[in-house]
């Protein structure tokens, strides 16, 4: 029986990032002590959090590389263009709201991430209700990248917010030491598998470095002590002021794709 054609490699790998959201959530809200106190204390503080950044980490993996897995297998498709920014919006969002939630961050800038998807779907819609393409920008992309930074690095901030309790604990530690291993393992195997290659490697390990060796450091050098709310609402902060000149910037695509800034509609 041949398997539909939703059902392609590349979307199943964008769907992993949504599998994936409910445990993201759960172990980074353990890890912050909002759940898990009574039925699992150990997830509480480091542990829960280095999962969550484990599972983070692997959905930003996927969202990387699924677009190149596609091209590479000829299976690209327009459920796939669809599914993909809509997988990422949901992840990160989601995320951000969890950290809002425990005071992580302010309640603007969550309503600037939701505000910029809900209105960049809404004017790609209207465009093409009106015969006109919207495509992407480039503000789009290092959106993701500011938000992706943003996820991953404040999950991170608070595994340093952990580091006397790291440092003290025997188990703790060897949690950041498998978790580097575990990661460093899923990374290779994963690339292995879908036969990731050329400058997509070489940019992939350099952010697997950059992403994976903070655990060693937390499990082996002191951090001194700092307001890690305080920093992490630095982080996402930042990414969102960069998403709202993404919303001014797509505002201004919309305006020009409907002739209203001078210049003529781009007919599909």
């Amino acid at each position: 029986m041949p398997r539909p054609k939703a059902l392609t490699l590349p979307n199943m790998i964008t769907a992993i990032r949504v599998v994936l959201l409910p445990f993201v959530v759960f172990f980074l809200m353990c890890g912050m002590e909002a759940w898990g106190a009574d039925f699992c204390p150990t997830l509480v503080g480091a542990v829960g959090l280095a999962i969550a950044y484990i599972a983070c980490g692997f959905g930003e993996l996927t969202d990387v590389t699924d677009g190149f897995i596609a091209r590479s297998r000829g299976e690209t498709s327009n459920l796939g263009k669809l599914f993909d920014p809509l997988a990422d919006s949901l992840s990160r969002f989601v995320v951000f709201l969890a950290l809002y939630s425990q005071g992580y961050a302010a309640f603007w800038m969550v309503l600037v991430f939701y505000l910029r998807d809900i209105t960049v779907s809404y004017y790609r819609s209207f465009a093409a209700a009106e015969g006109c393409v919207i495509s992407a920008r480039k503000s789009g992309k290092i959106k993701a990248m500011f938000q992706s930074a943003a996820t991953m690095g404040s999950i991170m901030v608070m595994i340093f917010g952990h580091s006397a309790q790291i440092q003290s604990d025997p188990f703790a530690r060897n949690v950041m030491i498998g978790a580097f291993i575990a990661g460093a393992l899923i990374f290779i195997v994963y690339c292995a598998c879908f036969r990731v290659s050329g400058w997509l490697l070489k940019l992939l390990c350099v952010l697997a470095v950059i992403a994976a060796s903070p655990l060693l450091i937390v499990a082996f050098l002191p951090v001194g002590s700092f307001n890690a709310k305080f920093v992490v609402n630095c982080l996402i902060g930042i990414a969102a002021l960069y998403t709202l000149w993404s919303l001014i910037d797509y505002t201004i695509g919309f305006m020009q794709a409907m002739g209203w800034m001078g210049t003529a509609k781009e007919k599909n």
